[in-house]
């Protein structure tokens, strides 16, 4: 393994948009940080598949900035997202979506200041902000949050991924920054939660519920096999798994697949995985209600298919 310098930070700015316009306004966000040798203590890691880009013009426009390209388009994304970790040479990594911003010029000084008074850590996790337009009235609003799937505002210790051989899932592509920040959250020992606001979530484009069945239910069954695998508690596990059974029957409502035996087969996977513990169906319904979903879960019909 390669030294690594407990003062530094490897930014993976991934090219989503493949689009120099917001790839640019990403990096202006990062360039704007105070309080900090930016050229000295960031290192920025762009990971594209665009066939056009240049990191000579890059640099022209940021002469100040450490940067490096990762530019394949033969690569999934997730493929590219693995080839950045590995060339991690800094103690710490984050994840920037180039839609995305980093909230304010004190951002990443937050975070070197949080390391440098907190020892032995294995993750940070920040605020992200993020707009939500009122149904009604029409007028937008910004919230804040720190959910435990979302990678934005983490920053992740490179030397406890490599140590729990935590990369990306390469079986996925929607659910992939899910899946790898669950493994880590439900793995990190010493997280440190910090309530101040770090990154804005920009607005996403809407995903296909319909594609991303199948991979909603390949990303539970191979998170939740690594729970097994890694000797989670039991009470964690049951609390993913009836999460996962609930949430995947919602899709199947949302896109109206209720009786779809196709759907309902892969429903079951999920389902095996509680259906010998004696009330289970009693945890299903309280999820249920926990997620707004009113539309009955067919057991009967699960259990026909499943013999």
């Amino acid at each position: 393994m390669r030294e690594t310098d407990i003062n530094k930070l490897t930014i993976l700015l991934r090219d989503i948009n493949q689009n120099d316009d917001s790839l640019f306004k990403a990096i202006s966000s990062i360039i704007m940080q105070v309080g900090i040798n930016l050229s000295e203590q960031v290192h920025i890691m762009i990971l594209s598949k665009q066939s056009t880009i240049n990191l000579d013009k890059i640099n022209q426009f940021f002469p100040d900035l450490a940067l490096t390209l990762l530019n394949d388009n033969q690569l999934t994304d997730t493929q590219l997202l693995n080839l950045g970790l590995n060339e991690v040479d800094t103690n710490w990594v984050t994840i920037v979506d180039s839609r995305d911003l980093l909230f304010s010029d004190g951002a990443v000084l937050d975070f070197f200041n949080n390391i440098t008074i907190n020892k032995n850590l294995e993750m940070l996790t920040f605020k992200y902000v993020y707009r939500v337009e009122d149904q009604k009235t029409g007028l937008s609003k910004f919230d804040r949050a720190d959910f435990l799937n979302v990678p934005y505002g983490k920053y992740f210790n490179i030397h406890f991924l490599k140590a729990n051989q935590i990369i990306f899932n390469e079986k996925l592509n929607q659910y992939l920054l899910e899946d790898f920040t669950s493994r880590v959250m439900n793995l990190c020992r010493y997280p440190l939660w910090v309530d101040l606001n770090n990154y804005y979530l920009s607005t996403h484009e809407e995903d296909n519920l319909s594609a991303n069945f199948n991979e909603f239910v390949i990303y539970r069954l191979d998170f939740l096999n690594f729970m097994k695998k890694h000797k989670i508690a039991e009470d964690i596990y049951l609390r993913d798994a009836i999460w996962s059974i609930v949430m995947a029957w919602s899709m199947m409502v949302q896109i109206n697949e209720t009786q779809n035996d196709e759907y309902l087969l892969q429903l079951g996977k999920l389902f095996k995985l509680i259906n010998h513990i004696a009330d289970y169906e009693t945890l299903l319904e309280k999820e249920c209600q926990n997620q707004g979903v009113t539309t009955q879960i067919p057991y009967q019909q699960l259990a026909i298919l499943m013999r």
